[in-house]
């Protein structure tokens, strides 16, 4: 099923192949925070970890976000002008491991 999640995932958004992987970890990802027919009462991450699980940090797959430009080693990247583009258009491939969403 998640091959099929993930080739569907690349598909529908048109994207290309070399995606794959960032297209299977959310699709993994995803698929252990749904019920299943065997545990209808608990999603398999609540069972692994024996807790309640947050899913209000979900976002689709392919949907149009915004990251921060970093200001590496201090210096920021752009000019340093306050009124300059704080961050970048971007495509919401997954989440970062860790839970820095």
């Amino acid at each position: 099923i998640t091959i099929q999640d993930m080739c569907a995932l690349l598909h529908d958004l048109g994207l290309p192949y070399h995606f794959w992987a960032e297209a299977a970890a959310m699709s993994f990802y995803t698929h252990n925070l749904i019920p299943s027919r065997r545990h209808p009462d608990k999603i398999p991450a609540e069972h692994w970890f024996n807790c309640h699980q947050d899913v209000s940090h979900l976002h689709t797959f392919g949907s149009t976000c915004w990251v921060k430009i970093p200001i590496a080693h201090g210096l920021q990247v752009t000019s340093g002008s306050k009124l300059d583009d704080q961050s970048v258009k971007a495509t919401f491939l997954g989440y970062a491991m860790g839970g820095h969403y």
